[in-house]
């Protein structure tokens, strides 16, 4: 779940917005558990490499998602270094 709850850290920092919405808790629990999150647009040259590592972050299955927060990081220094470059 820690890897889970950073996605969406990462998700509400980056487009501004949390990923699901509902009237209540009851209905964000649900959208939590069976919806996609709201679409994430993002600009720049890393833009489709953070979206990705935000997606696999909120993966709904855990076995989706990084098996480790050492894993999360190598690919956040990927976008770090591919930053440099550009």
């Amino acid at each position: 779940t820690d890897i889970y709850q950073l996605g969406v850290l990462f998700y509400e920092m980056l487009a501004g917005n949390v990923p699901f919405r509902g009237g209540g808790m009851g209905e964000v629990t649900h959208a939590i558990l069976h919806d996609e999150p709201s679409p994430l647009t993002l600009e720049g040259p890393d833009a489709a490499l953070m979206k990705d590592i935000i997606l696999k972050c909120m993966a709904k299955k855990p076995q989706d998602r990084y098996g480790s927060v050492s894993l999360l990081l190598d690919d956040l220094k990927k976008v770090r270094s591919e930053g440099k470059r550009g």
